[in-house]
């Protein structure tokens, strides 16, 4: 085959629908960037800023609601590398989300594992409503695999040359260069690593440097450019913008080398997203929402930035505001904000009260009240 002919390919390819991109399930963000075949994502953020949560909403759940809806189900399937918690608190967390976006019932990830004192414990109405889940939540995992425990780069490599072998066939392009054809044309792998500073040490190496080039190299040589896997990398930023000279001057939202650990990534990788909590640095909006409106008096915020640092395919320096419900993990687009004036009042009290994250037809609308633990 020519390379010609495998330019051919790849348009043939996309005239007959197989490599359009998957909806995240948020129009602003789906105008710039969607999930693809063979594009590794680096998603960044500090401790407690939601980076998780986000990147679960994002690149898992509202991509997997959205291929149900449409009956494309088989389109995808996911690898999740929960290195940092149990993958039984992340099934909660989905199931809190997924119950209060449906139903408008808030039932927290405390409550629903019995971390409270007796009086707060879940009721049989409740219980039942958990139970009636259990089909949804066993066709997504029969398409998500969660895979917890931190993990040495040879484990998640070993693991990945045998699944592979179920997708495709390696073969031999030239002396120096592998190829590999997959058995289906349309379907997109997925890995999720959350992550970046949760891979185990080999004995070989000395540092996070040592780890997290390992990874990025085997994420975008192996993974994405010849088996045609995607993968998201979640990371922590460094301290740089800690630095008294960038507070000085205001100058706190992320860039590229804000990264933790290596250049590498942010180098490697095709589209690079951050998430953002002005707060933490007591600094105004950068896209410019009213603050004070998305705090309630508990001290819980309802909003994140989030922006496009990179993208190898089209806009960057993008940003979008997110509100966000802390207590359920949902992150949801904002409104425009107009170039004169803010939003409606309304829609930052929507957003405060939990009315703004609800789908618009629940199987069962319930009140949105607060369970005080």
């Amino acid at each position: 085959m020519s390379d010609f002919d495998i330019l051919q390919r790849e348009v043939d390819n996309g005239m007959g629908g197989l490599n359009e991109g998957i909806s995240f399930g948020m129009p602003r963000l789906d105008r710039y960037i969607s999930l693809r075949k063979s594009t590794l994502y680096l998603f960044g953020g500090f401790t407690g800023s939601g980076k998780t949560t986000a990147a679960d909403e994002i690149f898992v759940l509202n991509p997997f609601d959205h291929l149900k809806v449409t009956g494309k189900l088989g389109r995808c399937r996911w690898i999740y590398w929960s290195m940092e918690r149990r993958k039984t608190f992340k099934y909660a967390r989905w199931f809190s989300r997924k119950c209060f976006l449906e139903e408008g019932v808030r039932i927290p990830l405390p409550r629903l594992l019995g971390w409270v004192n007796e009086e707060a414990r879940l009721t049989k109405d409740e219980h039942d409503l958990f139970l009636a889940y259990k089909d949804y939540f066993d066709e997504l995992f029969s398409y998500v695999t969660v895979m917890d425990g931190r993990k040495k780069p040879t484990a998640i490599r070993s693991y990945l040359k045998a699944l592979s072998k179920t997708l495709g066939t390696e073969y031999k392009v030239d002396e120096y260069t592998p190829g590999f054809e997959p058995y289906d044309e349309s379907l997109l792998v997925l890995n999720v690593f959350d992550h970046a500073g949760k891979f185990q040490k080999e004995a070989r190496m000395t540092g996070d440097k040592d780890i997290i080039d390992t990874v990025s190299d085997d994420i975008s040589n192996t993974y994405r450019d010849l088996y045609g896997m995607s993968s998201v990398l979640v990371s922590q930023f460094n301290r740089a913008i800690s630095n008294p000279m960038r507070l000085r001057a205001e100058d706190v939202t992320p860039m590229l080398e804000d990264f933790k650990a290596t250049s590498d990534m942010a180098e490697d990788a095709d589209v690079v997203m951050s998430i953002f909590d002005p707060w933490r640095y007591k600094v105004a909006d950068p896209s410019g929402f009213s603050l004070e409106y998305l705090r309630d008096e508990k001290g819980y915020k309802y909003y994140r930035n989030m922006q496009i640092l990179k993208n190898s395919f089209g806009g960057e320096d993008i940003r979008i505001g997110m509100a966000y419900e802390p207590e359920m993990g949902i992150f949801r687009e904002m409104p425009r904000k107009p170039a004169i004036g803010d939003l409606p009042r309304e829609t930052y009290t929507s957003i405060v009260d939990g009315s703004y994250f609800l789908d618009n037809t629940p199987r069962r609308r319930g009140a949105v009240t607060k369970i005080e633990i």
